[in-house]
């Protein structure tokens, strides 16, 4: 009944219920339902709201699969549905979303491989999938996001080999592959990435020697280098003096 309303923002605010269908007469711009719980499918009703800029549902509890009527959110920028309990693939009317900016899914339980589908969403800066059951290799096709700014993809099931053209991604600014069973050698083109704050590696079956992959990262170090994990993988060797130039 407030047709003028064009934020509503009621995060953390202890709520465990939210009707599963309800009569909408207002244009909304941002919806925040973040941190309750609710503990239901996503209500319809939400992906009804084609005039949203950024949506988070995140930390809800929901469960079940992202309903239909997602691909009718044209304007959507930013869509948050992390930390809930959905259990299917990603919806291909998410492919739709042009104008989307930041796609963060991580820590449900969404599987399939990463779908190509992902290529269509030209505006895209933020790709943060982690904690979920993505089973395939290394999707080839994301090497050409060269306006990608961040990267997770930890904590899911990739397997197979990290080509040299990951340095096509000069964007990024933070990269998170851990987790997975990620195989062969760390790429050297991973130096190339000089705009890099951060980089998480860590449980994976990569091998090599150590010094190789830290004289790779200090081509990055004087661009403010900052975080970089590389345990429990299989390198080896010995640490290169190089390691002392990281001021950061």
């Amino acid at each position: 009944t407030l047709p003028s309303l064009v934020e509503l923002h009621l995060s953390s605010c202890e709520l465990n219920y939210v009707a599963p269908s309800i009569n909408i007469n207002f244009t909304l711009g941002i919806l925040d339902l973040s941190n309750n719980n609710f503990e239901s499918p996503i209500p319809r009703w939400i992906f009804s709201m084609s005039s949203l800029v950024s949506l988070d549902i995140s930390g809800c509890n929901f469960y079940g699969s992202i309903p239909s009527g997602l691909q009718n959110m044209t304007s959507l920028r930013v869509f948050d549905a992390s930390i809930n309990n959905l259990n299917s693939t990603i919806p291909k009317g998410l492919f739709n979303l042009s104008s989307l900016i930041s796609l963060r899914l991580g820590f449900n339980n969404i599987h399939g491989p990463i779908p190509i589908g992902l290529l269509n969403m030209t505006s895209l800066r933020d790709i943060y999938l982690p904690g979920n059951a993505f089973e395939s290799n290394f999707p080839n096709w994301l090497y050409s996001f060269s306006h990608l700014e961040s990267l997770n993809l930890g904590g899911n099931l990739l397997q197979g080999v990290i080509s040299n053209a990951i340095g096509n991604l000069t964007s990024l600014f933070s990269l998170d592959l851990s987790f997975n069973r990620l195989e062969v050698r760390i790429p050297r083109s991973l130096g190339n990435l000089c705009k890099l704050k951060q980089i998480a590696l860590s449980r994976n079956n990569f091998d090599g020697e150590v010094a190789q992959v830290i004289r790779c990262f200090s081509r990055c170090m004087s661009n403010g280098l900052e975080w970089v994990e590389l345990e429990w993988n299989y390198l080896l060797g010995h640490l290169p003096d190089e390691l002392g130039q990281f001021k950061n």
